[in-house]
């Protein structure tokens, strides 16, 4: 199994795991802004807005018995043919910062700026391909134009328990690298509203 298709399922990691992630340095700032709070990735550099009262993660400091103990993380880990460890392991080594808003239907909406492990920015038909083969439903997938530079964009559910997880995941090519940001949440409102300000807001730092 490649790095590229486990960086395309970041986003519903996350979303479980994000009651045992630490807060600390990480590879981003968070700053204040008049009713909002700028997110600042240093590499590749990228910045965005998001809403005020979101809180910056580390991945570097995960509780991995916590981790272990859960079973929707472990159904996800074998899903990729891998052990728990390992893919706490992959989501570290590919996840520059999180980014998690208030608690809402006992899960946070969150945001992930990761590597994407792919040569090229991929083409919408290509994204929409690696969200089906990770069971997600995927949205028809654009290009466009943006500060940062040309980004491919969709919105997409993914299984969860009883409900689903809805995200908007951009791929883009920054500083020599594809990265992508996702916006991930159980509430599809909030998806949208802080998905499109992301996009608004998306610069090169």
């Amino acid at each position: 199994m490649g790095m590229a298709r486990l960086g395309g399922a970041l986003v519903v990691a996350v979303a479980l795991l994000g009651g045992w992630v630490l807060t600390g340095g990480g590879g981003g700032r968070l700053g204040a802004l008049a009713g909002a709070h700028l997110v600042e990735v240093d590499s590749p550099p990228l910045r965005f807005e998001v809403p005020a009262g979101w809180e910056a993660r580390d991945w570097q400091v995960v509780d991995r018995r916590a981790a272990a103990e859960d079973e929707a993380v472990r159904a996800q880990a074998r899903s990729f043919g891998l052990s728990t460890d390992e893919y706490i392991s992959r989501l570290e080594e590919t996840t520059y910062v999180t980014v998690m808003g208030q608690p809402e239907h006992g899960y946070r909406p969150v945001i992930t700026v990761a590597r994407a492990r792919l040569r090229d920015l991929p083409s919408p038909v290509e994204v929409e391909a690696l969200l089906r083969e990770q069971r997600a439903t995927p949205a028809p997938a654009t290009r466009r134009a943006s500060p940062a530079g040309d980004l491919v964009v969709t919105t997409y559910t993914y299984p969860f328990g009883d409900g689903a997880v809805h995200a908007q995941v951009l791929y883009l090519k920054a500083a020599g690298e594809v990265v992508t940001v996702t916006v991930t949440g159980t509430d599809p409102g909030t998806v949208r509203r802080v998905g499109q300000r992301v996009l608004d807001t998306l610069s090169t730092a």
